[in-house]
């Protein structure tokens, strides 16, 4: 409940410093899959960690587009978001950067495990780059097509991960 309250209320609202990107990667990533797997298994270990940067990444790519769109709008309330601070290019290049990491990570994952299961997340790798496309020459209301297709890539993405290490064991 705190940092709910602290993501936009309170003497410093952290969306509205530049930093709501790292409290959803912290709090949709790492604290949701870490914490979920904890109370079910009572450990966390290396795998789930790394793991649990997929989501968070995702689901801060969706905050990104959403930040992205609304630069303008932004700056004349003052709420000053990472995509406010970044500029629009550099904002679009991180966000790219980002979706690069997430099927860097799940690489990863499978080279740690030898699970070749983890690679069917690659199933996702199209969509990723259809967006990357569409983000780089977005304009205006258009990134709302981003936006939505970054939320089908986390869910697309994330079934696929979660079939990956269900297939696996």
């Amino acid at each position: 409940m705190f940092f709910s309250w602290a993501y936009t209320g309170g003497p410093y609202p952290l969306a509205y410093k530049g930093l709501g990107d790292i409290f959803v990667l912290v709090f949709f990533g790492i604290v949701a899959v870490c914490g979920t797997f904890y109370i079910y298994t009572g450990y966390v270990d290396l795998f789930i960690f790394v793991a649990s940067f997929v989501p968070g990444i995702l689901s801060s790519n969706i905050l990104a587009a959403n930040n992205i769109r609304d630069i303008d709008t932004d700056k004349q309330v003052n709420k000053i978001t990472l995509a406010v601070r970044l500029g629009e290019k550099h904002s679009i290049a991180l966000y790219n950067m980002l979706m690069f990491f997430v099927f860097a990570i799940q690489f990863y994952l499978y080279l740690i495990t030898s699970n070749e299961y983890v690679l069917i997340t690659f199933l996702a790798l199209p969509l990723a780059i259809i967006i990357f496309k569409k983000i780089i020459l977005a304009v205006g209301r258009q990134y709302n097509t981003v936006l939505a297709l970054s939320g089908l890539l986390m869910m697309v993405d994330s079934l696929l991960l979660s079939l990956g290490i269900v297939l696996g064991n």
